[in-house]
């Protein structure tokens, strides 16, 4: 078992660091690098949340593919009037989709369908979208490589902390290893990460003391709501395309919700 849990953690460790890597390569290259990236880490999270799915429901993936890659192909220059048209459209060819289904098997699930398709592109594929337009704005390399710097630090002092001195565990089945102290080491080790950017980057302070106040309880709670789809599907991972890691979505479910947030108040800071 001791072999097996060092093994894991080499993988973990091994992977964590190519995706450090590219990541970072990517942020700082910017424009359609950045967007590619964004792209595929936005499609392979959303085929592990549509497949985690399917362990319930049958439905037209395809649908929320397509809508998904309009979606962020344009997230350089959104046009947030034809995002809503492609969540609608979704919607109404998903029904179309399933009214020949039942004229063929005589079954249907149009109500399902649907609610799965927009929860997955509300759910995974928007954030990401706002954080590629983030990345365009000004200074905007900066805001983003702020707002993964406190997510990893949140996650990684969270962990550390938690099983240390870890003592109270709050009323919460979806996660019981999550404790107190964890919630608190992590939050306030992402404000001290943003403090020190903030710090060395020689900015304006208060920008990013707000990123890493949201990486530190938005995270948490991202991380939290994917626990919580993983629970009622009854898996342990979304994935294993990330050795050591799971998924895609197990990577990076804690930045969806503080990077939609993030890219938000930026926009209104500026």
């Amino acid at each position: 078992m001791g072999q097996s849990f060092s093994t894991n953690l080499i993988y973990r460790a091994c992977t964590g660091a190519i995706l450090v890597g590219v990541l970072l390569g990517g942020l700082f290259l910017g424009g359609p690098w950045w967007q590619l990236l964004c792209m595929l880490i936005a499609l392979a999270s959303l085929w592990e949340f549509y497949s985690l799915m399917r362990n319930q429901h049958t439905f037209p993936v395809i649908v929320g593919i397509a809508a998904a890659c309009y979606i962020l192909l344009t997230a350089y220059r959104p046009n947030w009037g034809m995002v809503v048209f492609a969540l609608v459209l979704s919607v109404f060819v998903t029904f179309l989709i399933e009214l020949i289904k039942r004229e063929f098997t005589g079954e249907s699930s149009g109500a399902d369908s649907c609610g799965v398709i927009l929860m997955g592109l509300v759910y995974v594929v928007i954030p990401w979208s706002l954080m590629i337009g983030l990345r365009a704005t000004p200074y905007g390399h900066i805001a983003t490589l702020t707002l993964f710097l406190c997510t990893w630090s949140c996650d990684v002092f969270a962990y550390l902390i938690g099983s240390r001195w870890g003592a109270h565990h709050p009323v919460c089945s979806v996660s019981p290893h999550k404790s107190t102290e964890g919630f608190i080491g992590g939050a306030l080790a992402s404000v001290l990460c943003s403090a020190l950017c903030a710090f060395f980057l020689k900015v304006q302070p208060l920008p990013f003391v707000i990123i890493g106040v949201v990486c530190g309880t938005l995270g948490q709670f991202g991380d939290l709501v994917e626990s919580l789809i993983k629970r009622e599907m009854g898996v342990k991972d979304s994935g294993n395309l990330l050795p050591g890691h799971g998924g895609f979505l197990d990577r990076f479910d804690s930045i969806l919700l503080s990077g939609a947030v993030t890219t938000l108040i930026w926009g209104y800071l500026l």
